[in-house]
Formats: C-alpha cells, structure tokens, sequence
C-alpha cells in the first residue's frame, strides 16, 4: 500500500509541476490575471466597507459595542479603508482586536494585515505570521496564501522558510473558492518554492496534506512551524 501510494504522488506531484509551469507561462502572456504579490509583502486583501455614511457608521458603531462581530469587521474596514479623512487605525485595531479575540476570521485577518504593514502598530512580520496562521489552519484560503508569501519572502524578524511556504501556498490553491483568481498567483508562487527543495521535501508536504493520518498517528504541519512562528 505505501508503494502504491509513493508512485502515486510522484505522478502527482510530476503533474502539478507541468500544470504549474503552464500556468506561470500563461500569467506572462495576461492569460490568468496579475500576480498580486510584490516581494517583501504579502497582499494586503482591498476591503470596500459597507458603510457609506457617518450616519450608517454610527448605527453599525453601535451594533459592534453591543458585540456584533460581524458590525465590528465593518466598522474597522471603514476606518482602514474608507475615506482618507476618516481613516483612524487606532479605532480599527480596538475592534479588530475584540474581535479576533471571539475567533472571527475575517478580523484575524484583517488584524494581521495591520501588522504584516505596519497600519497603526509597530511593523512585526512574525506576529502577522502568528495571526495568518490562526486564519490558515482553520482552512481560510486568503490567509494560507498570506502565510505563503510570508514564509517565501521572509521579514524583518521572520526567515524565509521554503518548506512552509510551499505548504501553506499548496494549502491555498485547494481553496479555489475563497481565492478566485488568486488561486493562480499561488500556483505560480508555489512553483517557485518548490524550485529550493528536494524531491522528498515535495514528496513529504503533499503526503501531509493529503493523508492527514498516517498509521494512525496524526500527521501535522510541518515540525518546524511552531518554532518559527512563537520563537521570541
């Protein structure tokens, strides 16, 4: 059975390869759409509030106080992303902190990009790696590709980390419906780490992710991802 399943994944992964290099060829022709990630950064997602008034601010302000999470994503998108004099990443960061704090995603997310840019609090790589994985492991698909290019590029206080980025970037093009068209950009980045490691590194992500259970003893994330994301 091990065999079986080793031949497996190298036609597998002999494939992804073919598939990926047609892929990067046709993002240079415009075929796919624009690579959305410079190095050095990882996307910071465009987020349009849905508030377009002082007077729907307020009353959405109000449901947030009251613990509306999804009214406090709203308000802290408005004054990230809304208009330039009424943009307050202090006020922002208060209700994203509260609610990431209650598991809501999208302020993970959002929280993380705050720092991942230096938005509002100190610039920090590794605590937006830390907040990007909170998003990742519970299988959102923006932020396994942020986590992705964090670990491809590396940071101010973060290495770069070829194995984790592919994981995470390989993670991220099985989420084709929550990355549209980005699922290519990920395909492509992916590809590009996959160039820094060994045939088994590759062999060994992809049995990870797709035999989760291995003799019945749990397979996890590759060993090294707590150490770099909580190391201080």
């Amino acid at each position: 059975m091990k065999k079986v399943r080793a031949i497996f994944l190298m036609l597998f992964i002999s494939l992804i390869g073919l598939l990926g290099g047609e892929t990067t060829a046709m993002q240079g022709k415009g075929g796919l759409g624009k690579r959305s990630s410079e190095a050095g950064n990882a996307p910071d997602r465009e987020k349009r509030s849905a508030i377009e008034s002082l007077q729907d601010l307020s009353m959405v302000e109000k449901s947030a106080e009251r613990g509306d999470l999804e009214a406090a994503v709203h308000v802290a998108e408005y004054y990230l992303f809304g208009p330039e004099e009424s943009q307050d990443f202090s006020k922002a960061l208060g209700f994203l902190e509260k609610a990431s704090d209650h598991g809501n995603l999208e302020a993970i997310e959002l929280l993380a990009g705050m720092y991942l840019n230096g938005k509002g609090v100190q610039q920090d790589t590794r605590i937006a790696a830390q907040l990007y994985e909170r998003c990742a492991m519970a299988g959102h698909g923006p932020c396994q590709f942020n986590l992705g290019i964090i670990y491809k590029n590396g940071g101010d206080n973060l290495p770069p980390h070829p194995l984790l980025a592919y994981y995470w970037l390989y993670r991220a093009t099985l989420n084709d419906g929550s990355l549209g068209e980005m699922i290519y950009d990920a395909a492509a980045f992916r590809n590009e780490v996959a160039l820094q490691l060994s045939h088994f590194e590759r062999m060994s992500i992809v049995e990870k992710i797709y035999y989760p259970l291995t003799d019945d003893t749990e397979v996890n994330e590759p060993d090294s991802q707590v150490e770099t994301t909580t190391e201080k």
